[in-house]
């Protein structure tokens, strides 16, 4: 029955390719349906954990491309509901859902950057507090900091800087 699925979802990836602009939403839909199933049948925690990557990241790039309406909301359900069990990967997720919102605030016509900016910090502020000594949290910590510089906060900026060194020593962010 995977192998059924996993034939399904290259099907549909063949189809993406080649779909125009009306036929990607519910493509989109279809596959991260499938691949929902695939995670439902996946027998042990690291192989749900590929088919949840292989949710969330096609599901990010299509909401930031603005190919999946719809998919902002499955990529924040689907956050909480597969991932919940490993805080690395519920870290992930949630960093990618803010990801993918933050670039598709932007893509609104009516987008306010300074209102979407302070969103984005805020939301980041949040993360760092939520997954504590994540590589992710490094990620947000280094964007909270580079924004600091921008707001001609070098202190504030500089202990962002060191808590991603010092927390994060023999990694590729620290």
């Amino acid at each position: 029955q995977l192998q059924q699925l996993v034939s399904q979802l290259e099907a549909i990836d063949n189809k993406l390719q080649a779909a125009n602009e009306t036929q990607l939403p519910k493509l989109h839909q279809a596959r991260a349906d499938l691949v929902e199933q695939l995670i439902a049948g996946s027998g042990n925690a690291v192989v749900r954990g590929t088919w949840t990557r292989q949710l969330i990241d096609p599901v990010r790039v299509a909401v930031q491309s603005g190919q999946y309406p719809g998919g902002l909301e499955r990529l924040k359900k689907s956050a909480q509901k597969y991932a919940a069990n490993s805080p690395a990967l519920a870290a992930y997720a949630d960093y990618q859902a803010i990801q993918a919102e933050y670039v598709a605030r932007q893509r609104s016509p009516e987008a306010d950057f300074e209102k979407i900016q302070s969103w984005y910090l805020d939301e980041l502020s949040g993360f760092v507090d939520a997954h504590p000594g994540t590589l992710q949290s490094a990620q947000a910590m280094l964007q909270l900091a580079l924004s600091k510089e921008f707001e001609d906060k070098e202190s504030e900026a500089l202990a962002y800087y060191k808590k991603v060194r010092d927390g994060f020593k023999g990694s590729e962010v620290g």
